[in-house]
């Protein structure tokens, strides 16, 4: 949908919303993160394969007029030589060609790819199974760059300029990308979180997180077909062939009056909260980005079954707000989880020292200090983070339920 497709939220102050959105699968290497992408994915490379095709097509005019424009050009040298004067030939311009998605996230390959979706309109997403990479090769040159800066800004569809003197890239483009990709929770705080919650500059709450309480079963599902994608695809295809006929226009929706009361109100309790000491500065900031989101998933849900209508419902900007609530419980998961589990981990260590403790249920080490450990899942994670560290490993026991046994600490 993006770069073609936008939603005016206030038609008097032109608060205009893109469908960008930025989604990181949060979870260990068997909670099932890439078969989740790969769903996506699958979808999209088969429009890749219809803009490939126009690209080989353009390509193969391309040669064809090139070859006329080197026999033209020998004629016109020709010319000169015998003193004749004549109209020196144009040469073609060779295609560039457009992608949907990419692996490349370095700033030259996204503004090349960017202006080779000019004449088509389409934006260009970033698909990556390792957001670890992404984040780290942020501001990886040693003498200047400004990668941070420019994906801060993509994330609005500001204009930027892009100039890299080492390679002579220079473009003025409408940085605009979609992201997602999976990570999993420890190198999330090494890499995106490395700085602390409180100290940010913009790029944690642009960010929405999902995570899962799936478990690995170690059994394949007994399944007589695969999951039906048919009617999810066709409103993909849809919405693609809509976005192909606008070519470089954009197609603006805009809310029914039932619909801006529904996103006013929800507008209103975000200042509320904003205003609350009992929140941190972090949420505060997450939650006001929270409205753009709540605008973009609008266009998108919009968009999946109400293409052709230029009114969005009070019904789709409802479940809209739904969706947002879910990405600000997963936030406050993992920001509970970055402030709270260190110090978790060490009192778990500590009784299980003091009690001289071979192995422990989580809901034992629950049940230990409950003021402490607030949830069962929490004493999950806390383990998992243990494990992973070196001081046991957790195991299924007969009853589909886990213990850790520890490495004699």
């Amino acid at each position: 949908m993006d770069g073609h497709f936008a939603i005016n939220i206030n038609p008097a102050s032109n608060w205009i919303e893109y469908p960008i959105l930025w989604c990181a699968l949060v979870g260990t290497p068997s909670q099932k993160k890439t078969p989740c992408l790969k769903i996506g994915k699958t979808i999209l490379d088969e429009f890749e394969k219809i803009l490939s095709r126009i690209f080989e097509s353009n390509m193969q005019e391309y040669n064809k007029n090139l070859s006329i424009y080197k026999y033209q050009l020998n004629q016109y040298k020709k010319n000169l030589k015998n003193g004749e004067h004549t109209e020196i030939p144009q040469e073609p311009e060779k295609p560039l060609k457009p992608r949907l998605t990419t692996q490349d996230a370095t700033v030259e390959a996204l503004s090349y790819v960017i202006h080779a979706n000019e004449t088509l309109g389409f934006g260009v997403g970033i698909y990556t199974d390792e957001l670890a990479h992404f984040y780290k090769g942020m501001n990886q040159y040693k003498r200047g760059g400004n990668d941070t800066e420019y994906f801060l800004q993509s994330w609005n569809k500001n204009r930027q300029n892009i100039i890299r003197k080492s390679n002579s890239t220079d473009f003025t483009v409408e940085a605009s990308h979609n992201i997602i990709g999976s990570i999993q929770p420890k190198v999330l705080n090494d890499t995106l979180l490395s700085s602390g919650i409180e100290s940010y500059n913009g790029m944690v709450e642009r960010w929405l997180f999902c995570c899962t309480e799936y478990l690995e079963t170690g059994k394949l599902p007994l399944m007589i077909a695969g999951y039906d994608l048919s009617e999810f695809q066709n409103r993909c295809e849809k919405i693609f062939t809509k976005g192909f006929d606008l070519g470089c226009k954009v197609k603006t929706y805009y809310l029914e009056k039932s619909a801006q009361e529904a996103f006013h109100c929800f507008f209103q309790k975000v200042s509320n909260i904003k205003k609350s000491d009992r929140q941190s500065d972090l949420f505060k900031t997450y939650i006001q980005k929270q409205t753009n989101y709540v605008a973009r998933f609008a266009l998108i849900l919009h968009g999946l079954k109400h293409l052709e209508e230029d009114k969005v419902s009070a019904d789709t900007v409802k479940n809209a707000i739904k969706l947002c609530y879910y990405f600000l419980n997963c936030f406050i998961k993992i920001t509970n989880e970055y402030t709270n589990l260190n110090s978790l981990e060490s009192l778990a260590l500590n009784y299980l020292r003091t009690k001289n403790k071979k192995s422990i249920s989580p809901t034992e080490l629950y049940k230990s200090n409950y003021s402490k450990y607030k949830s069962i899942n929490y004493v999950k994670i806390i383990l998992e983070n243990l494990s992973s560290k070196g001081f046991g490993r957790l195991v299924k026991v007969r009853n589909g339920g886990l213990t850790f046994i520890t490495y004699g600490i």
